[in-house]
């Protein structure tokens, strides 16, 4: 009985957070008939609105007042008058399928939510209140099972949560987590770099014959075992191998990486917040051409917290040691070995319904190398958003910008024809489309463009970057 109090107490506020607070928790349908506000036609002498109803209407409708005080008789008579004048509205849909779950009739909400996850199968927060409505029914089985769907493949840490929260107030049951689990994941594609070489756009700085263009082939795996898995810690053992072949005149790029981190991964409560620890050791071994080229030992910190329930603030500093192949000439100057150390902060900030969001970050960087040429005291600034296409279900825009700004105090220049010192000022923009054609299966594709503008001459460059992607996890 307990659990059940939860599971209801938990679907009223998520109802608060998500439709009273800040907007409307939508689905882009592509067989929409129509937009916001146009009106089609009559029914029982109320204007039919075959679109979605906007926010704002929707916050200050009688229903969602009839729905905050628990008055649900009252609160379905209002939601159907709103199914009446916006029919085919996934949203009021599924809170009608909230009401009647809240006087008991669970078949009826159980068949809306089956209806809505035809057109839309991947949706988290229909699952979620699905699950909550065979949890009321008493069928734990079904709910168990939705809402382990929830935990596995929502891309949102709040459902997951929320997921494993109800989970874990069950009837105890071995498959309420499973506490040793292998994943797989990864990525293959092809792309096509406009400058591999990161040839100066100087000319006269560029020695003639190659061409700079090239198509990459990118293949990138890798292996998770959930070595401890309880409700508030989490620790992970992975391996990602990454290869990278390239044609024509770019094939002494082609790159190899083996790379085994441990990941673990703590919630604490703090100042009453959820707060989620995380701590992530990597070592990377880079090989060119099948020759070592590098050999990194990474150590990550961070803090995730939600300050308000729309934003979450992660804060990181990640020391790596660095060690490169030969030193040239004169390690003093040319040695690339040393300690580098990036303290940054990102501030996310989320519409109701989490699938759109916009993200800030700033970053401080200091490199302590042997070789002066590459003592850096640097910082990375960069913004973007997230957004789910309007008319195209399952599919995903991300957008991102950042400057990159480092100053080289110690730098030599070695050669003559260019003989000012070294200081960063790049910027880059990147753009990517994801459709997701199962929760697991998804295509990317996306375009990236570098502008490095250096006050050195040899270090200025150009580069498009554009491909298209299969990602895949198991």
């Amino acid at each position: 009985m307990n659990s059940r109090k939860r599971a209801e107490n938990l679907g009223i506020a998520l109802f608060c957070i998500v439709a009273l607070l800040a907007g409307s928790e939508r689905v882009a349908l592509s067989d929409t008939p129509g937009r916001v506000g146009k009106n089609r036609g009559e029914v029982a002498g109320k204007t039919v609105r075959h679109g979605s109803i906007s926010p704002e209407e929707f916050i200050t409708s009688p229903f969602s007042k009839f729905f905050k005080e628990g008055d649900y008789p009252r609160a379905l008579e209002a939601v159907q008058v709103l199914a009446k004048e916006y029919p085919g509205d996934p949203l009021i849909s599924r809170y009608r399928a909230m009401t009647l779950d809240r006087l008991g009739r669970h078949d009826e909400a159980i068949a809306i939510y089956q209806e809505l996850l035809k057109d839309n199968p991947n949706h988290v927060p229909t699952h979620w209140f699905l699950g909550q409505s065979y949890f009321g029914k008493g069928d734990e089985q079904a709910a168990r099972e939705e809402w382990k769907w929830v935990v596995e493949n929502s891309p949102l840490e709040e459902y997951r949560r929320w997921a494993q929260e109800q989970l874990e107030a069950l009837h105890p049951q071995k498959e309420i987590s499973v506490p040793k689990r292998y994943y797989l994941f990864g990525s293959a594609g092809v792309e096509y770099d406009s400058n591999p070489h990161l040839k100066p756009v100087k000319k006269s700085l560029t020695a003639p014959g190659n061409e700079q263009q090239a198509a990459r082939f990118s293949l990138n795996l890798g292996l998770g075992y959930r070595l401890i898995v309880r409700p508030d810690f989490r620790f992970d053992v992975i391996y990602t191998g990454r290869q990278s072949f390239h044609d024509g005149s770019a094939q002494d790029l082609d790159f190899t990486s083996q790379e085994v981190a441990l990941d673990l991964k703590k919630r604490v409560d703090l100042w009453s917040r959820d707060v989620v620890l995380g701590a992530r050791y990597e070592f990377l071994a880079g090989f060119l051409r099948s020759n070592l080229f590098s050999i990194i030992n990474r150590f990550l910190f961070s803090s995730d917290i939600r300050l308000t329930p729309q934003t979450r603030t992660y804060l990181y500093n990640q020391f790596s040691a660095l060690e490169f192949g030969p030193d040239g000439f004169n390690p003093d100057q040319t040695s690339r070995d040393g300690f580098s150390n990036d303290l940054g902060i990102t501030q996310y900030f989320y519409t109701a319904d989490f699938r759109r969001y916009f993200f800030v970050g700033q970053e401080l960087n200091l490199d302590w190398t042997r070789g002066s040429n590459f003592k850096r005291r640097g910082s990375f600034t960069r913004a973007g958003i997230h957004t789910p296409m309007p008319f195209l279900t399952r599919t995903d825009l991300d957008l991102s910008g950042g400057w990159n700004y480092g100053k080289y105090p110690t730098f030599t220049s070695l050669s003559s024809l260019d003989t000012r010192r070294r200081q960063d000022s790049s910027w880059h923009f990147y753009a990517g489309l994801t459709h997701y054609w199962t929760p697991r299966w998804a295509t990317r594709g996306f375009y990236r463009f570098v502008n490095a503008d250096n006050r050195n001459d040899f270090f200025d460059y150009a580069r498009h970057i554009a491909g298209i992607q299969v990602l895949f996890s198991m």
